[in-house]
């Protein structure tokens, strides 16, 4: 009697584990406690630029950024490279000179904050879209400094500063520009 994975819906909600979802596809059947794959097809693909080196799998990608590359040109430039205009991002890796923008409930203005120190970003998560032929990021980060505290916020930029990791999943959706639209 086939076994059924409820983990399943789970795993579809998260972008960092949709790549995981190739491998599922190879599973033919769950049969009393014996797993039967089926030799696993993969379209895989490496690529290389200037800023980063990185991995295509099917329809997502693990990108390494350069030592000592900015995140953001880094990203711009790979999405750009690639043709993607608009996904997810999530990942890890050692950063320094960090810039990120916090939000001031009671004046209601955003402020950017440097941090001149090296740190881990445990994650760091988030989309981008391009608009007017611009990529814009939306990224959070949740930082662990060297004094063994944790800081949250909004990435704007950061240095790599050794290892990481960052998978990209793109999100294949046409904009439809509508002219006049009324809300009522």
């Amino acid at each position: 009697m086939p076994v059924v994975c409820y983990l399943v819906d789970f795993i579809n909600n998260y972008p960092f584990f949709m790549l995981l979802i190739s491998v599922f596809k190879a599973i033919s059947s769950i049969h009393d406690g014996n797993i039967l794959l089926k030799k696993l097809k993969m379209n895989i693909e490496n690529l290389e630029g200037n800023l980063w080196i990185a991995k295509k799998i099917e329809d997502s990608y693990v990108v390494s950024i350069k030592d000592q590359s900015s995140l953001k040109n880094a990203f711009t430039d790979f999405l750009n490279s690639q043709g993607i205009s608009e996904g997810k991002i999530t990942g890890m890796g050692n950063i320094t000179d960090i810039i990120l923008k916090f939000y001031n409930p009671s004046n209601k203005v955003f402020f950017d904050v440097m941090l001149n120190e090296n740190a881990v970003a445990s994650e760091v998560s988030g989309s981008f879209s391009k608009s007017r032929e611009e990529l814009i990021f939306n990224l959070e980060i949740i930082l662990e400094r060297e004094n063994h505290s944790t800081l949250t916020g909004g990435l704007v930029d950061a240095r790599i500063s050794g290892s990481n990791t960052f998978f990209l999943f793109p999100i294949k959706s046409e904009i439809i520009k509508t002219e006049n639209f009324n809300a009522n």
